[in-house]
């Protein structure tokens, strides 16, 4: 059993997604690098929340701390998964117990088995994450400067 529960996102996380997008070193193994201002993400964060195929998932720990978030984009029969954990939170372990929650439940809710990822790298906290909680490797691992990781049940 995980020691995170996800819940889902709403309008009133804006504050906390966007100070958790825009900590300096979640910029830097990020895609695009680049500070998001805040007017910018609000309207990001509302198109996604409409989206049917976008979950973002606000990773909640013991004592009911949020620490950081997990979305999922589905593609067809598959999810791609990407997350960031406050830095408070960071180096415990808690980024692999949010991944392994977040496959759950796209496994079980969505009735998808096809979870992926897309991480940079350098980026060794997020490769860790991902390969403590089940991910290798893709057969074709590297797209656009990133490493493909898929979910091995």
């Amino acid at each position: 059993m995980s020691d995170i529960r996800l819940r889902p996102a709403t309008g009133e996380d804006a504050r906390n997604l966007w100070q958790w997008r825009n900590e300096p070193d979640t910029r830097a193994a990020s895609f695009s690098t680049e500070p998001i201002a805040y007017d910018d993400h609000v309207k990001w964060l509302a198109t996604k929340l409409r989206d049917r195929d976008v979950f973002i998932l606000i990773a909640v720990g013991q004592g009911e701390v949020e620490i950081g978030y997990v979305r999922l984009d589905v593609h067809g029969d598959a999810a791609e998964m990407s997350l960031s954990l406050d830095r408070a939170h960071r180096g415990r372990g808690l980024g692999a117990s949010a991944i392994r929650a977040a496959t759950e439940f796209v496994v079980n809710t969505l009735g998808i088995e096809r979870v992926t990822a897309r991480v940079r790298p350098g980026n060794a906290a997020s490769l860790g994450a991902f390969r403590a909680a089940g991910f290798a490797a893709a057969d074709a691992p590297t797209v656009q400067d990133s490493l493909e990781l898929v979910w091995r049940s």
